[in-house]
């Protein structure tokens, strides 16, 4: 009797130990997952930071080649905030790119195709409190509670994301503002 009751424990303390692995193992993929989705973005805004400084150090300007323009410093951003949209295209193009920016993506089935991590850069840049114990419908309530995010807050990682899971033929040569008027284009078509 007395080996069938330490039998039984053993037995409970090993499937005790194996899910209590297996948990971790689950915690260690989601982590390992969001690290490597933080990985390509570093690398992504990398590249981009190497292509301006190319640029810049052939002295010409981020439209056809141009020299730049002579003028006065621009003022420096703050982290999180980009220039206007349209900045560096034509002004036909600049106008419409502009009004497409300022279109609001803020209802559940349009938010709800961005990932978690997405969701969680979203709501740190509209510096929502208590957002790292979200769930992603609590992620996504949050960021519907504010009225929404402007399309030219999302990286084009996360443009693409959206617009492929709404019907837009977007594709990744695309620029962020051409992302972004695919996307409005959709939406002034649905009616949103």
């Amino acid at each position: 009797m007395a080996r069938a009751r330490d039998r039984d424990l053993a037995d409970r303390a090993s499937k005790a130990a194996r899910q209590a692995a297996t948990q971790a193992s689950k915690v260690a993929d989601r982590l390992a997952a969001q690290a490597q989705d933080r990985a390509a973005e570093a690398e992504r805004r990398a590249t981009e930071a190497g292509q301006v400084r190319q640029r810049s150090a052939r002295g010409l300007s981020a439209t056809k080649g141009r020299p730049a323009q002579p003028g006065p410093p621009s003022q420096p951003r703050k982290p999180g905030q980009p220039g206007k949209p349209g900045d560096g295209l034509p002004s036909t193009q600049r106008r419409g790119a502009r009004r497409s920016a300022d279109i609001v993506i803020g209802d559940n089935a349009h938010l709800d195709a961005l990932t978690k991590n997405e969701l969680l850069r979203l709501v740190v840049d509209l510096e929502i409190d208590g957002h790292a114990a979200m769930s992603k419908p609590e992620l996504v309530a949050a960021v519907t509670r504010v009225h929404g995010v402007h399309l030219d807050r999302l990286t084009n990682s996360e443009l693409l994301r959206l617009g492929s899971s709404h019907g837009s033929a977007v594709r990744t040569s695309m620029t962020k503002y051409e992302l972004i008027a695919a996307i409005s284009s959709i939406r002034r078509q649905e009616g949103t």
